[in-house]
């Protein structure tokens, strides 16, 4: 029975042949050249997959086999000398041997796989170095497909930068509050970094909300372990065997020592800073991620929470007037688009004075 892995790997080899073939008979118009980049910088393998078969094209079986072809020495190449590549890995010819003459044909092949070669390393390099920022505005909601089968859902006036390679996931959460999807790829872990708090995962669904005090992880399905100080190390505990065989160690570039880490697991939430990392809490899980919903859900909630909630859903600003409110709390769920029914609580239920004034909702005793 082949494995998840062969599957895959026949089927970029699959479409590789085909990408190859309808390039070679000049088939590809302007979108189905677009179409061949994005599925060459798509994924690693792809690439790999059409080194292969460029190669085996060039002058199989006689000159250039596809074992040959050592990508990873392509690619350090031509990081660090230039676009010239080694296609053939057979020993040296002795003196004695004959002089071979190669033939127009089999020096038009050799060009065309080594033109191939430079496209696809270019991509690869491409693709190491390839990050990309998406942010939505007040009140916006936004999901984003990622090209590995993860997606991420951003909430209202948040922003994210992801970096992917060949070896790593990299999301950075810059601000505000995204829902992550994270497909399962044990060879390339999927992090999320807020500030110098990591989220590491593998096949999880979870939540991660930065504020300026903290960040709180809401864990959905699956488990994520939480890390600080720029290293997502798994700490292996007796009780924690299944999330360390499904978390690889990542290393990063630390900023200072790293601390302990802490798993979360579904149905668990961690409110964390770069210097605390609490034991995880049984969580509200409807209420962590009510805002995909369009709802803000409030239990016992600061008031200058609530007006920070108010303000990233909605142009119409809240300000409090009398410090002293920040520490209220309130209890209620309110739609998020809807700014009057929030109002409305306010004056009627907390006896608060609401006037709006030029654009500003200004909350006073």
């Amino acid at each position: 029975m082949a494995t998840n892995d062969s599957k895959h790997s026949r089927q970029a080899l699959e479409d590789a042949a085909t990408w190859l073939i309808d390039l070679r008979e000049g088939d590809l118009d302007l979108d189905g050249q677009r179409e061949f980049g994005r599925w060459l910088r798509a994924s690693p393998e792809h690439i790999r997959a059409y080194l292969e078969m460029s190669a085996l094209y060039a002058d199989a079986p006689h000159f250039v086999r596809a074992e040959d072809v050592d990508v990873d020495a392509l690619v350090t190449q031509a990081r660090g000398e230039s676009n010239l590549f080694v296609l053939g890995g057979g020993p040296a010819t002795s003196a004695a041997a004959p002089h071979r003459r190669i033939s127009r044909i089999r020096r038009v092949g050799l060009a065309l796989a080594a033109s191939v070669v430079a496209a696809a390393v270019s991509a690869l390099i491409w693709y190491e170095n390839f990050h990309d920022v998406y942010s939505t505005d007040i009140g916006e909601q936004h999901s984003v497909a990622l090209a590995d089968g993860s997606t991420i859902t951003l909430d209202s006036k948040s922003k994210v930068r992801i970096h992917f390679t060949s070896r790593i996931r990299e999301i950075e959460l810059l601000k505000g509050q995204a829902l992550f999807s994270a497909a399962k790829d044990v060879a390339r872990p999927f992090i999320v970094r807020s500030g110098e708090l990591n989220v590491q995962a593998v096949g999880t669904r979870f939540d991660v909300y930065r504020k300026r005090a903290a960040t709180t992880i809401t864990v959905v399905e699956g488990k994520v372990a939480v890390s600080s100080g720029g290293a997502a190390q798994p700490a292996a505990d007796a009780h924690s065997e299944d999330a360390v065989q499904n978390l690889p160690p990542v290393s990063f570039t630390p900023a200072r020592a790293s601390k302990p880490t802490v798993f979360v697991a579904a149905g668990e939430q961690l409110v964390a800073t770069a210097d605390a990392l609490p034991s995880a809490q049984k969580a509200n899980v409807a209420s962590a991620t009510a805002w995909t919903q369009r709802e803000l859900r409030f239990l016992g909630t600061p008031l200058v929470e609530v007006v920070e909630e108010f303000n990233r859903c909605n142009r119409l600003q809240m300000k409090l007037s009398d410090p002293q409110l920040a520490t209220l709390r309130m209890s209620g769920v309110f739609s998020s688009n809807d700014p009057e029914t929030l109002l409305q609580f306010l004056r009627e239920q907390l006896q608060l004075n609401v006037v709006e004034d030029a654009g500003v909702v200004k909350i006073s005793r």
